[in-house]
């Protein structure tokens, strides 16, 4: 079994452990899924719609970075930052790599209609932390 980090990761908590000590998780505070014809489905959106390809909103933390940017539940990303968001994993990647306090651009599908918003990445709350 192997077991990868991505080097830009790895560079940053090296760095972050050699600074201060301790870790700072990026954190948006949304849950999500991958979007695609089922999710569409199951959550009625998009009626007639197939070529939608992005990440769907789930559930937006209260207080979180995610709320600040007003991301809603149905919500669709579509491009965080500069590049073009397909998959969950994709978005996690990108939050991930970036620092407490970076600005992530989000452009996201709402009721058909394309919404440009930016949310301030935070520091993971410890009660997430185990």
């Amino acid at each position: 079994m192997g077991f990868a980090i991505p080097s830009n990761i790895a560079q940053r908590v090296a760095r972050q452990l050699i600074e201060t000590g301790t870790v700072e998780h990026p954190y948006l505070g949304v849950q999500m899924v991958t979007f695609n014809s089922a999710v569409q489905e199951e959550l009625r959106l998009f009626d007639g719609e197939d070529s939608i390809k992005g990440v769907a909103i789930v559930r937006v933390l209260p207080n979180s970075p995610a709320a600040q940017a007003r991301l809603q539940p149905g919500d669709i990303v579509v491009r965080a930052g500069k590049e073009e968001i397909t998959t969950a994993r994709e978005l996690q990647r990108l939050v991930d790599a970036l620092a407490v306090g970076d600005e992530l651009s989000l452009e996201v599908l709402r009721d058909g209609k394309k919404l440009e918003t930016t949310a301030v990445i935070e520091k993971l709350p410890t009660r997430f932390v185990s």
